[in-house]
């Protein structure tokens, strides 16, 4: 008796001689070693997919006895019993193989959420284990509703500040940009928004940052310090950075570092939801001045104000739409015209 047998018989290819010798198998009184091994053999064989079902041997005994029982009762010719207990036995593999076969667990659905910061705006949000969140303009994070057991992981676009709350168990995983930033409980701020290289810059605990498309390339952060990636040039480097400069946004503080003329516009668009138009250039990228300063919760106007005595240029504010000159044509009468009063959000 083999495996190849018993899928013979059930598959109705098997001899009459050879339909004897599997029922004599299974007429046995109890499935004794012997037995329960040439079974495994043939379910691991012609179902690979499947465990073997420990009751098999179990119910497959009790078949037998029935069946034995049933031998000693007959009074029908041989054949017509023969023809009986192979519809029995049958009936009986087939129990055992769809019955007890282990049910594919369908994957959980995940249900995500994902929470955006219109240009002009912030938000603060509170995560599922109790970190919070602090989302800067133009961005948005995507998160799970509900974390799961081993990990708790966010996606970024954009720029936010990060408090986490401790779990060793369950690390906390920030992916932006090609960057993976690993913590267990910490604050710190990533900075990612296109066409910028991507920043990340702690202030308590510690954290990992990984290159995603590259896992060797791991990088750790002690607070004060941040990494800054250039994914294009597929570049970072560490340094330390100023605490005031890189939070001060989740408190309405504009600041400018050595920004050129580009930066600038990209940070006045996101801050304050407007469209910036140039004038007097061809290529933003010739103007070659540098500009710093700090505004608290100052509106459009007072921040260009500010920067026009420093950088010589005329703008006009008319609704979401902003003009600056930065040749100062003669034929704008009033230096600065504001016709729709901005302020900062």
């Amino acid at each position: 008796m083999n495996a190849d047998l018993i899928q013979k018989y059930f598959n109705g290819q098997a001899t009459d001689q050879e339909k004897e010798e599997v029922l004599s198998f299974f007429k046995g009184k109890k499935l004794d070693s012997e037995h329960e091994e040439i079974l495994r053999d043939w379910w691991n064989k012609y179902h690979p997919l499947d465990t073997y079902p420990k009751q098999a041997g179990e119910v497959l005994g009790r078949i037998n006895t029935y069946i034995q029982t049933s031998e000693r009762r007959a009074v029908r010719p041989l054949r017509w019993f023969k023809a009986a207990m192979a519809v029995a036995l049958v009936f009986s593999m087939t129990f055992v193989i769809y019955h007890y076969r282990p049910l594919e667990k369908e994957p959980p659905i995940v249900h995500q959420v994902i929470k955006t910061t219109p240009l002009g705006t912030k938000q603060q949000i509170r995560l599922p284990d109790g970190s919070l969140i602090h989302l800067n303009s133009g961005s948005s994070i995507e998160y799970p509703k509900l974390f799961g057991r081993d990990l708790r992981k966010v996606i970024l676009k954009g720029e936010a500040f990060f408090e986490i709350e401790k779990e060793r168990q369950r690390p906390f995983v920030v992916e932006c940009r090609g960057l993976k930033t690993t913590v267990l409980g910490t604050s710190f701020n990533i900075s990612g928004y296109e066409s910028e290289v991507v920043k990340v810059s702690l202030t308590s605990g510690t954290v990992k940052v990984d290159d995603q498309r590259d896992s060797t390339k791991s990088i750790y952060l002690t607070p004060g310090e941040q990494v800054i990636c250039n994914t294009k040039h597929n570049s970072a480097r560490i340094e330390m950075f100023d605490l005031h400069k890189v939070t001060s946004w989740r408190s309405g503080i504009l600041i400018f570092d050595e920004n050129d003329l580009s930066e600038i516009v990209q940070i006045l668009t996101r801050w304050y939801a407007v469209d910036i138009q140039l004038s007097g250039v061809t290529d933003i990228n010739q103007v070659k001045w540098k500009y710093s300063g700090e505004f608290d919760n100052e509106s459009l106007e007072n921040v260009l104000h500010g920067m026009s005595y420093v950088k010589e240029f005329d703008f006009i504010i008319k609704g979401k739409k902003v003009h600056i000159l930065l040749n100062r044509k003669k034929n704008i009468s009033n230096k600065h015209r504001n016709t729709d009063d901005m302020n900062s959000s």
